[in-house]
């Protein structure tokens, strides 16, 4: 495991990140199931709460703290499944193996 500072990891522009060797992963197998779980739940959270102001904003009510809350949870909302699709394809790496 090592810490990357590298600002092109991966085509993106990134900043400090955490790079685990599949390995790693393989040592500890309930380790990506942990993560899994816990961005499910953070996502199931953001959803709720996105559908919310989405449904504020249909009826013509939402202020503009309100919208601009939506487009944080819209943003949240993307950025979890990226983060669970990737989790996703790790493990069936690793379970390949």
């Amino acid at each position: 495991m090592k810490i990357i500072t590298d600002p092109t990891v991966y085509g993106y522009k990134a900043e400090t990140g955490l790079f685990i060797a599949l390995d790693d992963f393989r040592a500890i197998p309930g380790l990506i199931r942990l993560f899994r779980n816990h961005i499910e739940r953070q996502l199931r959270k953001a959803t709720s709460y996105l559908e919310y102001y989405r449904g504020v904003h249909e009826a013509g009510e939402a202020s503009s703290r309100q919208q601009t809350a939506m487009d944080r949870w819209e943003e949240r909302v993307n950025n979890l499944k990226s983060s669970y699709k990737t989790l996703s394809e790790v493990k069936k790496i690793i379970d390949l193996k």
